[in-house]
């Protein structure tokens, strides 16, 4: 939806099992629009999906299917390096450089 800051369209995720190779829906047509300065909370029972929901919408994941936008742009991950010492303090001799951080493009 336009105007809309994050909106999830028809989001889908599917996760391979490592033991026998069948595939896990954890996310099925996920549709949700949040409006600027809302508060919102995900609900549900262990394994039912909303930690995965979160790491979409942080460009952590990706969606098997769907799409997740950002004041209308795609969510994505991006790797993001920090060249001074004070953003992280604690990193020295050019450890940010492994250092992730998602955002938005």
């Amino acid at each position: 939806m336009v105007g809309v800051p994050i909106a999830i369209e028809g989001v889908r995720k599917l996760f391979a099992d490592p033991y026998d190779g069948s595939t896990v829906e954890a996310l099925s047509e996920v549709t949700l629009d949040i409006p600027d300065h809302s508060f919102v909370s995900l609900l549900g029972p262990s394994g039912c999906g909303k930690t995965t929901l979160l790491r979409m919408i942080a460009g952590i994941e990706a969606p098997t299917s769907g799409r997740i936008t950002y004041k209308g742009r795609t969510v994505d991950n991006i790797n993001q390096v920090f060249t001074q010492a004070r953003a992280v303090p604690y990193f020295k001799d050019g450890k940010t450089v492994g250092f992730r951080v998602f955002a938005i493009k």
